[in-house]
């Protein structure tokens, strides 16, 4: 799926969803997922059918229509192609601060489809407009899958001549808000289709040591980060002098892996207690070989 969405419990007690289709109610709450921060995605049924119903013999297309007439979603045209509007969406969901924002219309009036004139698009359209605020999730959002419903396009702001493509969601995302022009200057050389990398790897990175350590006094200057494309980097791995002790056996003197008895491996300990020789037979209380170990 493109994104993670939250379920309420009130969702299996919805009376009108109810009345809908097992399989209207199954593939509702994948729509949300497959949706953009407005709650807005791509009206492709057989493309739904495939993210949502790949391995059942099952048309999305009444499902939608189902799902339409219960006003559980809005499915509409405008120049740019045939889109679908979940209805309640910012009610009920908190998208992430780093998710991009839409770049799909909002519907209007003109544009609503004739099979689903039950919904009141102007009542939709009014709470999309009041629902513009960016809430701050504790989760960084799923990264979109390839060929997704929702086609990525990094948000662009103006500065003089230049256009600096992406670059807000990375200064909002990184936590050191230092030196904006060196960082500007440096994102000039950034392949813009590289946010998702640098967002993960931020993500990760605010969880090390050195970006914890005193208040955050050792995270690189944003500039000097995407200079040194730190996105790269690996991950630290743990000094020797925290790794555990070796032990290694008092007998044969090598390092033991596995069961041990009295610092031997358990094989040196049962020939140093006489029940088995060197080539692995077995000794009775008298020392003679009894049977060949397996």
């Amino acid at each position: 799926m493109a994104r993670a969405r939250n379920i309420k419990p009130g969702l299996y007690k919805n009376e009108d969803l109810a009345e809908c289709s097992i399989w209207a109610r199954y593939i509702f709450p994948g729509l949300w997922m497959l949706a953009d921060r407005e709650g807005r995605l791509e009206d492709r049924p057989k493309r739904i059918k495939g993210e949502l119903l790949p391995f059942d013999n099952q048309d999305v297309e009444p499902l939608l229509a189902e799902l339409a007439a219960r006003k559980f979603l809005v499915r509409y045209e405008n120049s740019d192609g045939r889109f679908i509007q979940i209805s309640k969406f910012k009610d009920h969901q908190t998208p992430h601060y780093s998710e991009k924002p839409s770049v799909i219309k909002q519907p209007s009036l003109q544009e609503t489809r004739r099979d689903d004139e039950a919904i009141s698009p102007r009542e939709l359209q009014e709470r999309s407009e009041n629902s513009h605020h960016i809430k701050r999730g504790s989760q960084p959002p799923d990264s979109l899958i390839p060929d997704s419903l929702i086609p990525y396009k990094p948000t662009a702001r103006q500065n003089g001549s230049q256009v600096f493509v992406g670059f807000e969601d990375f200064w909002k995302a990184y936590p050191r808000k230092v030196s904006k022009p060196a960082a500007q200057k440096a994102w000039k050389k950034i392949d813009p289709a590289k946010l998702p990398l640098m967002l993960e790897a931020i993500e990760r990175q605010r969880q090390c040591e050195q970006w914890i350590k005193d208040g955050g006094a050792f995270i690189p200057h944003p500039a000097t980060w995407l200079n040194g494309e730190r996105w790269n980097d690996e991950q630290p791995e743990v000094p020797a002098e925290d790794a555990p002790p070796v032990m290694t056996c008092t007998r044969c003197k090598k390092p033991i892996v596995g069961p041990y008895t009295d610092g031997m491996h358990d094989r040196c300990w049962k020939i140093r207690m006489g029940m088995f020789n060197e080539a692995g037979q077995r000794l009775d209380p008298n020392g003679n070989v009894i049977e060949v170990a397996a």
